[in-house]
């Protein structure tokens, strides 16, 4: 009889073999149409999309919220009693919003199995992304940026590629770390045993997504829960 030793058993959630990732988001789109198309959460969404020469991926779109906020960086200029009544129409249309163009920007996140680090690999697009806008801006929240900037962070840079399925421009998160980044939230009570692909799914999104605004709803995470692969 052989001892599964820890080290074996974290082994096991480095990495993810091509099957198991292609049931893994199978049933991730399964929770999604149960939950009638995420219940009402941010997410526009979720669908697997076939690929004729190797495992299937996973796409996820929300819209991004890119309205302007109210600013406080420009005073107001004094202005005379006797001037006021002429410059009201003229001071009401530069309180105005500037014009929205009526295209939304999309966020477009692809979950794409790696058979070289044999993890998956998250790419986005956006469509109509704003005017002179950074990524970094638009999806990193300020407390990830530092470590996404860089190759030696703990997750990998995020960069520019060509998307392995669309040809077309994409960022990507790295996946030279993703596997040291899976065996360090590998609970100390799984020893000796191993979740499913769909668990295994749920934690890489867990690590990896937070860092560019990809975070599962709550509702969307229950019913994921509750799926028996």
């Amino acid at each position: 009889m052989t001892t599964t030793t820890p080290t074996a058993a974290i082994q096991t959630q480095l990495h993810i073999e091509p099957a198991e990732f292609a049931e893994g988001i199978r049933a991730f789109q399964r929770a999604w149409i149960e939950l009638e198309e995420g219940g009402g959460s941010a997410w526009q969404d979720v669908r697997v999309v076939e690929d004729s020469y190797g495992p299937p991926l996973l796409r996820i779109s929300r819209l991004l919220d890119t309205l302007p906020s109210p600013t406080d960086d420009a005073p107001e200029a004094p202005e005379d009693e006797d001037d006021a009544g002429e410059n009201d129409d003229e001071a009401l249309v530069r309180s105005l919003p500037p014009k929205s163009s009526g295209q939304k920007t999309t966020v477009i996140y692809d979950i794409v199995y790696s058979p070289s680090y044999r993890v998956p690999v998250l790419y986005i697009t956006l469509s109509h992304p704003p005017p002179n806008s950074n990524i970094h801006d638009l999806l990193v929240p300020a407390s990830h940026r530092a470590q996404l900037q860089h190759a030696g962070g703990s997750l990998g840079a995020l960069s520019l590629t060509d998307h392995p399925i669309t040809g077309l421009p994409a960022y990507f998160i790295h996946p030279c770390r993703t596997a040291e980044g899976m065996a360090a939230i590998t609970k100390s009570g799984e020893v000796g045993g191993r979740g499913g692909p769909m668990e295994y799914l749920m934690r890489w999104l867990g690590l990896v997504g937070p860092s560019v605004g990809l975070s599962v709803p709550v509702r969307l995470a229950q019913a994921m829960s509750k799926l028996q692969l």
